[in-house]
């Protein structure tokens, strides 16, 4: 399997935090955005702003206002990449 090159110093990022409930991922979406912070900033990678839904099922993307406009930008090229502090905060 090829492994997928780290993006360079300078590189854009939305970050994305989502918490669906006290019985599942016990970190609150901010503290989700606080280690995307981390990620961030420990690879030289550019900020360009978080997004966060609480309360909301990672089983669908309907319903998450934070996601939906994340990826709209993303798409539309506003970054190159997007940080989450799991794999399971963008979907199940």
């Amino acid at each position: 399997m090829a492994r997928t090159p780290i993006p360079g110093r300078g590189t854009r990022f939305f970050k994305y935090g989502r918490h669906s409930s006290d019985q599942q991922n016990p970190k609150s979406a901010q503290d989700q955005l606080a280690e995307c912070d981390r990620i961030i900033e420990q690879n030289g990678w550019v900020d360009c702003g978080g997004f966060a839904d609480e309360g909301k099922s990672g089983r669908s993307s309907h319903k998450r206002p934070g996601f939906n406009e994340m990826i709209a930008r993303a798409v539309a090229g506003e970054v190159g990449g997007i940080v989450v502090e799991d794999a399971s905060r963008l979907m199940r």
